[in-house]
């Protein structure tokens, strides 16, 4: 079977420009390492599907998928490795690819792997004082800012968890664009939230729209989220399928 008709086996699950995509990076190559490629194609989908199929991450795992093909350092090799070796997990590069360089000093926590040392010692940090999870810490940032320190919205929510210039103060940042300043004061905010509403999702839904907004609207669990702005309604949605993300170490 060729890669196109593997793809075309998924297209239920795909959306077209995906497949299109995957099908002309892999069938770049000869001949030979074309048939390889195809088989260990069908290998990954298929543990992608199996994995994410009843999930909101599943798209989002592919289209990581997609992008990681289109890296100019991509090999089928690094996704099937079978070396012994404990210092990277194959699946994990895959949805990685977009994250920072690699550091070794904290892969204690595979959660870590593909992200920038001085990121991931501040989340580490940040967690064990605020009793949060790095699954969920880690899919708020993937979020906000795609990792990314120096961000600024439209809005003026600023650095890595882009967190409004109003809350500054309160959260004790001096420095928005410091990593472990703006990562700690978005974890802390992240934990107040969570004491305040007892649920995770009505946490979110408060760190993106603010809890003026929920009062305002009446929201008061998940039942009511098609009151809220449907970009917050989005943000829910791929935060969520993130942390799944992040939970399976596959990010």
């Amino acid at each position: 079977m060729d890669v196109s008709s593997i793809l075309n086996s998924y297209s239920t699950e795909l959306q077209k420009t995906q497949l299109e995509q995957l099908s002309s990076l892999s069938s770049s190559s000869s001949s030979e390492e074309t048939t390889e490629n195809a088989f260990k194609m069908q290998l990954m989908l298929s543990m992608i599907q199996q994995m994410f199929k009843d999930s909101d991450a599943y798209s989002i795992v592919m289209e990581a998928f997609t992008s990681a093909m289109k890296s100019s350092n991509f090999s089928f090799d690094g996704l099937f490795n079978t070396s012994t070796s404990t210092t990277t997990s194959s699946y994990n590069n895959v949805a990685s690819s977009s994250l920072t360089s690699s550091s070794d000093s904290i892969t204690s926590n595979s959660i870590y792997e593909g992200v920038d040392e001085k990121v991931a010692n501040a989340i580490d940090k940040a967690c064990k004082k605020y009793n949060m999870d790095p699954s969920f810490i880690m899919a708020v940032i993937k979020q906000e800012s795609n990792f990314d320190s120096n961000a600024v919205s439209s809005a003026g929510a600023t650095g890595i968890m882009q967190i409004m210039p109003f809350n500054f103060a309160g959260l004790g940042i001096t420095d928005p664009y410091d990593v472990e300043q703006n990562i700690d004061g978005g974890t802390k905010m992240l934990s107040n939230l969570l004491d305040v509403y007892q649920d995770k999702k009505m946490a979110l839904a408060a760190y993106n729209a603010g809890s003026g907004t929920l009062a305002n609207r009446n929201i008061n669990g998940e039942e009511d989220f098609d009151r809220l702005p449907s970009e917050t309604q989005n943000y829910i949605k791929k935060v969520s399928a993130y942390e799944e993300m992040y939970n399976n170490k596959y990010v």
